[in-house]
Formats: C-alpha cells, structure tokens, sequence
C-alpha cells in the first residue's frame, strides 16, 4: 500500500526511482522494493518522504485517505514559460497504454533478479540505439564503398582517352591501386565495427524487460526509427532505378564515346554504392527495432528456441565424442546426429507450430 503511494506520487512529480533515492541518501534499489512492496520505509524516511511530496504521513501509511490539498508552485527558472498539457511528460493517457508494463517492473511480487529477465535501464537502451547506429553507419558505408571501389577504374580510363599522355595500360594499373585503397579502407571499417556494442549481444538471446523509463525511450524512438528506415530504403530503390539514367542520357543527347562510357558506368556504380548504403543502414535500423520491441527472430519465443538450440547440441555433441572414445564405434556413432536431427523438431516445438 505504501509503495503503491510513494510510486504513485514519484511519478506525479516526474522524478525517477534515481532521482529519488539521492534526495532520500540511500540506494536505488532500495527505492524498487519499497514500490514493489518487498520493504517498507524506515520510519526516519517518512518526514522526508512527506515534505518532498507535499502530503501528511497519515495519508503515505493509512489506508482509504487522501492527500492533503497542498497547492506547492513548480520551480520555474526565469523567463521560462511553463510546460502546456501537451508537453508535460508521462501524462495519463501515455501512462494507461504502459500501465503492463509498469506494474511489470515496479509491482511485481517476484524480486527482479529471480525474474530470468534482463531489467533495461533507459541508459542502457539510449546507449544501445546509438552504438547500433554507429554500427549500421559503418558497415553500411563500408559496403558502399566497396560498390563504388570500381569508380577509380572507370575514372583513370576515361582520363587516359583526354590525356594522351598517360595509357590505358598505366590509367587502369592506378585505378585498380585506387580500388584496392578503397576496398581496404571498408575492411578496416568493417573490423573496427565488429567491436561496436559487443556488451549488448547477449540482448539477441536474452529476454528484457524495460523499466518505466526505458520502456517510454523505446516507443517514442521505435517508430522514429522505423520511418527513417522505410525512407531509406524508398530512396535506394529509386536509386536502383534510376542508375541507369546516366547511360541512357548520354547515348540520346550525343555519340557514346569511351570517354563518355566510361564516366557513366561510374556515376551509375556511385549512384547502386549510396543505394546499397541506404538499403543496410535500413537493415541495422529493422534490427534495432526488432530487438528492443523483442520481435521477430528477436522475440520471446525465438529467444527461449535459441538458448534450448545452444545447451541441446552441446549436449548431442559431449554424447557423441563421449561414447564414440569409450566404445570406439566412431564408423557407426554418427547415427547419434541423425537421431538427434530427427528428435530436434520435437523438442523445440518446431512440429506443434507447423
């Protein structure tokens, strides 16, 4: 009843379990129990907590009161208008869709470390939407630059039919050493890349559970995010379409010269190397998304599927090494893998779906 109220009333006054443990001096944690219902106050903490929220003790400890009609003035810095309706955050009817997932988090009869589930800090999900994007922004440029490695080519032999001075020979030997700059540079991209949010992976296999804040962050960014990638996959399929322009143009307004070849078949690599750039930013993007909203081959299910996949074939594996040494029938033990394949749809529930 008590946390109920103290949970009520931190989230009337817009402040965290964070925020309101350092005013309290005392742990986050022990903030959670409070709301959870696991601990109660000491008796110390209910002056405190009676003066920061602004309400008699009566009404933080009994039951059927109500709080003391105190009209407390919000600190306003100066020249500072105040927030309207609209603005002001966590406001009830945000609140009622989220409602789950708040009694999930902070009224959950089950302490959270015996839940199975990983408790997502909003820190946490800002640091991981950032880092995916880094991610996705590197890769995705590394792969378009690896599209577009064969401009150089295409450059230096259109510049050896201007330049009579340099051969075809000569363009094409520093266009492919321009190629091979390019194509290292993706690589070096894309090693520096794998390192990015490595701490985050055991999200793939993991089930998370938002706390109030984080579960707010992932559903004002996830449609965000899911715009901008349908944006730019959009943008790469007219992309696509229209890389062949450049060819067609030049062959309608004058005679298709080497040179003028060329140069177009590089402007339509560089125009396929921003399409393709946009299509894997998009992907990252899809991939974020479905891991914060656990959907996909990122939900519950598959989650649960891929941890069960992990510990059964390890387990087939130890079996079969064990009782092929011990026996040495290695000729004919490894119909333990067909046995096991034939078991597999079975155990995971791949049988029942179909």
């Amino acid at each position: 009843m008590i946390g109920e109220k103290i949970a009520e009333l931190r989230r009337q006054n817009n402040m965290s379990q964070e925020e309101l443990a350092e005013r309290l001096g005392i742990s986050r944690q022990s903030v959670s129990k409070w709301e959870s219902g696991q601990s109660l106050p000491d008796i110390e903490k209910l002056p405190i907590l009676s003066d920061l929220f602004h309400v008699s003790i009566d009404y933080l400890v009994k039951e059927d009161t109500v709080p003391a009609t105190v009209t407390v003035e919000p600190e306003q810095k100066p020249n500072e208008e105040p927030l309207r309706e609209e603005e002001t955050p966590f406001r009830d009817a945000r609140f009622r869709d989220w409602q789950e997932s708040v009694r999930k988090t902070f009224f959950s009869n089950v302490p959270k470390e015996e839940t199975g589930k990983y408790i997502l800090r909003k820190e946490e999900a800002e640091e991981f939407i950032s880092l995916r994007e880094q991610k996705g922004n590197r890769i995705a440029s590394g792969v378009a630059e690896c599209v577009a490695s064969i401009v150089p080519i295409m450059a230096m032999l259109g510049i050896s039919q201007l330049v009579p001075f340099v051969s075809e020979g000569s363009a094409a030997t520093l266009g492919v050493v321009g190629m091979f700059i390019m194509v290292a540079h993706a690589v070096a991209g894309f090693i520096n890349a794998a390192a990015i949010g490595k701490q985050y992976e055991f999200l793939n296999k993991t089930e998370i559970l938002p706390e109030y804040e984080a579960e707010d962050l992932i559903r004002d960014r996830c449609p965000e995010m899911k715009r901008k990638s349908r944006s730019d996959i959009t943008v790469g399929v007219v992309l696509c379409i229209l890389s062949v322009t450049p060819m067609l143009i030049g062959a309608a307004l004058t005679e298709m010269t080497d040179t003028l070849a060329f140069f177009c078949v590089g402007l339509m690599f560089l125009m396929v190397a921003e399409a393709v750039r946009r299509f894997v930013k998009a992907g990252f993007a899809s991939g974020t998304v479905d891991r914060l909203m656990q959907k996909g081959e990122f939900s519950v299910q598959m989650k649960q599927r891929m941890n069960f996949e992990t510990i059964y074939w390890t387990i087939i594996t130890v079996v079969y090494v064990t009782y092929s040494t011990v026996t040495g029938s290695w000729p004919t033990s490894w119909l333990i893998w067909v046995l096991a394949g034939i078991a597999w749809p079975y155990l995971s529930g791949e049988k029942e779906e179909e």
